[in-house]
Parts: structure tokens; C-alpha cells; sequence
């Protein structure tokens, strides 16, 4: 298993940033070092002054092309990603894109004229999708036809399976692999009041009351992030539950928009933005609620690790939040899309008898653990393998992320 050697192609890869993707394919890749593989991770350079060649929690991260800042840079951007691979490719078992958009197509055209292995991933939801993303230009609909003919493809869902089905790819070569779950640190009110004031240390935006819960949110400030209904509601919601702290951590273009609003507010005293955490232990540890105000974030790495954690959590209703939760969703308190008094009343839902809301979060977590993220990095393994003809060899065991 130790010469299984995977070359992993990416846009970014942040996720000391709290990036939701990057975070994903980071906990992947330390599942598939601690299981014997030696992943590289490729990512674009976005300043000059970054090094080419470094070490992310053990995983070499090369970065050869400055990433593109304009459709006018990405051929500058692809050819040079292009060459960099076509050097690299034979000292590698086999590639990997994270998604299949321009770089997906590049491993697939690279990996072919080496005479290894391509597999790609179908990323992204809605209007964020590939699919979605394959609509909107002549060059990315060229993407997509390539990306079409590479070995494999990993679909994590059944909605991304069927979109692959719909645009031609056969059956034979779509590999349904799910994100897993994984299980959150031991929570004991010790554990608790630690990571409390461990995190306050810090930044003391984050000192909580004694008798005070925290609500968590990771979603990005962006436009497509759905922060901002959130954020409409969030003086309404305080003013009834005084002792709430909030905590919108990640960043984003509107972070100065919604800083602005909440003082206006008088609120912004009990609303924290401490920017974006790369381990998420601690705020798991630290936090009481959590809410996923719109699929198109935090579906592939954070809000997993919340179901992990069993902790009480206001969800959007769509039909990927439904599908990642499967049966589960019935239990879950949602909210429709584009609502904000929804969210309000989800949150006061979860508030109104919390030691309820805990005990249905601790099912659902329960649930949600027979899918776990060591049976995903195990599925990854065992498709790699079987592409590249490498043995696996070793007892299966449970990867726990570094993150």
C-alpha cells in the first residue's frame, strides 16, 4: 500500500482558512496517509511571494501556476498547470481532480498521455455545482466533455450520480462514494468550559457567560452564503435570549455590511466574527446550537462535523440537506429556503426545550456514524487500487481528521 502514490489537483486549497471544500479534501488526505498512501495536493499560487513547495499537517502541497485572476489569464493558467503535471505524472500511481471544471479536464488529458489512472470528483450544489458551471461558457462545455472520459468519477450523492447518468457517463464508470461522518471530541462540561477559555484567551469577542449557549455558524459572508437572513434576525432572537452568544466565523465580502447592521442594532456586543478557524475542535467543544442557513456551504466538511458532534442544529430544507441526512431529516428541525422569520422560529424551536434538542441531535448523530468517514477513505482506497492494480493490504481502521 505504501507505493500508492496519488497526485490530488485542486483550484484552493485554504484550509487553514476555513474553506469548506479544502477542509474536505484535507481530512481525506489524512485519512489516506494514515492508511499508507502518499497524496500530494496541487493547488494554484494567488501571490507571488508564496512558496511553490510546502507541507500542510504532513501533506506536500505543490503550487507551480499562479492561479487565474480573469477567463483572460486561464489559458496562461492551464498551460502552465498543464506542463508542471505532465513532468510530475509519471513519478505518480495515479491523478486526482477535485472537481470537474478546468482542472479536471487537464488530468484527464495528462494522466491519459502518461498512461495512468484519471479520477475526478463532481463538486458542488445548485447553482454552485459543475453542472451548473458547465452551462455557462463554450470553453467550460469543452471541460465537461473531457472531463466525461476519465476513468473514474466519484459521485457523493445520489443527485450528483444521476446529473453524471443524464450527461452520458455510463454506469460503469460513476462510483458512488458518500462524504462520511465523523465523530466530534468527547463533550463533558469540563471539555466544555476548557475549550471556552482556551478560545477567550484568544479573542475575547469569544467569552461566554456562565450560564450562557453559543450559537455556531460557518457559512461564508458572501451573497450565496445565506448569512444575511440570518443576521436579519439575529436582534429579534437576542433580545429574547439575552445570555445567546452568536459566533459567525469564516469571512467574506459582506463581513463589513453585517458588522455595520448589528451595531446598528445594539447587538453587536453578543455577536462575535472571529474570522476562520483551520481545527474546529474547540469551537465543537465550545458551542451549544448550530445553523446551516443555505446548502451551498458547509455541506462537504463543516456541517458533518456538527451531526458528528450531536449538536442541536437548525438545517435549510432542500433536497440536499434531505438526502445528506436521509432518514434522519425527519427529526431535524428545518426551515424552507430564502426565510428569514423561518430561521427565527427553527432557532426558538431548539431553544424552547434544549435538553430535547440535545437528546434528538445525539440520536441523529447516532444514525448519521454508521456512515463514516473511515469507510469513505476506505472506498477511495479501494477504487485507487483497483484503477492502478496496487495491492491494499492492512486491517481496516477508522481515520479520524487532523482538522
Amino acid at each position: 500500500m505504501g507505493g500508492l502514490r496519488t497526485l490530488m489537483v485542486t483550484r484552493r486549497y485554504w484550509p487553514q482558512m476555513g474553506d469548506d471544500a479544502a477542509c474536505r479534501l484535507a481530512t481525506l488526505a489524512a485519512g489516506l496517509r494514515r492508511r499508507g498512501a502518499r497524496p500530494h495536493i496541487v493547488a494554484a499560487r494567488y501571490a507571488a511571494s508564496w512558496p511553490k513547495d510546502l507541507s500542510v499537517r504532513e501533506t506536500p502541497v505543490h503550487r507551480p501556476a499562479p492561479a487565474p485572476r480573469s477567463e483572460w489569464s486561464m489559458p496562461r493558467y492551464t498551460r502552465a498547470l498543464t506542463n508542471w503535471l505532465r513532468e510530475q505524472a509519471p513519478a505518480f500511481d495515479l491523478l486526482y481532480a477535485d472537481a470537474m471544471r478546468e482542472e479536471g479536464a487537464m488530468v484527464v488529458e495528462v494522466a491519459r498521455r502518461a498512461g495512468v489512472p484519471s479520477v475526478l470528483r463532481y463538486a458542488g450544489v445548485g447553482d454552485c455545482s459543475d453542472d451548473a458551471w458547465w452551462a455557462t461558457s463554450r470553453a467550460a462545455k469543452r471541460c465537461m466533455g473531457v472531463c466525461l472520459k476519465a476513468d473514474a468519477v466519484i459521485a457523493t450523492r445520489a443527485s450528483a450520480e444521476q446529473t453524471l447518468l443524464s450527461a452520458g457517463l455510463s454506469r460503469s464508470r460513476i462510483h458512488r462514494i458518500d462524504d462520511g461522518f465523523v465523530p466530534g471530541p468527547p463533550n463533558d462540561p469540563a471539555a466544555r468550559a476548557a475549550a471556552r477559555k482556551a478560545l477567550a484567551n484568544v479573542n475575547s469577542d469569544l467569552f461566554v457567560p456562565v450560564d450562557g449557549k453559543v450559537l455556531l455558524t460557518t457559512n461564508r459572508m458572501v451573497a450565496e452564503g445565506g448569512l444575511g437572513d440570518l443576521v436579519k434576525v439575529l436582534p429579534e432572537l437576542l433580545e429574547r435570549h439575552p445570555q445567546l452568544r452568536v459566533w459567525l466565523t469564516n469571512d467574506g465580502e459582506l463581513r463589513d455590511d453585517f458588522f455595520e447592521y448589528l451595531r446598528g442594532c445594539g447587538v453587536r456586543s453578543l455577536v462575535s466574527m472571529p474570522g476562520s478557524f483551520g481545527a474546529v475542535d474547540e469551537l465543537l467543544l465550545a458551542s451549544d446550537l448550530y445553523v446551516l442557513p443555505r446548502d451551498t456551504d458547509g455541506l462537504e466538511y463543516y456541517f458533518p462535523r456538527i451531526v458528528g458532534a450531536g449538536i442541536p442544529a437548525a438545517v435549510v430544507d432542500t433536497v440536499e440537506t434531505r438526502r445528506l441526512l436521509a432518514e434522519s431529516f425527519s427529526q431535524a428541525v428545518s426551515f424552507p429556503p430564502d426565510h428569514p422569520a423561518a430561521i427565527r422560529d427553527a432557532l426558538e424551536t431548539l431553544l424552547s426545550d434544549y435538553p430535547q434538542s440535545q437528546k434528538t441531535a445525539r440520536h441523529i448523530r447516532q444514525t448519521a456514524l454508521q456512515h463514516s468517514f473511515g469507510e469513505s477513505v476506505e472506498q477511495h482506497l479501494r477504487l485507487f487500487c483497483r484503477l492502478t492494480g496496487k495491492t491494499l493490504t492492512g486491517n481496516s481502521m477508522t481515520a479520524e481528521p487532523l482538522l
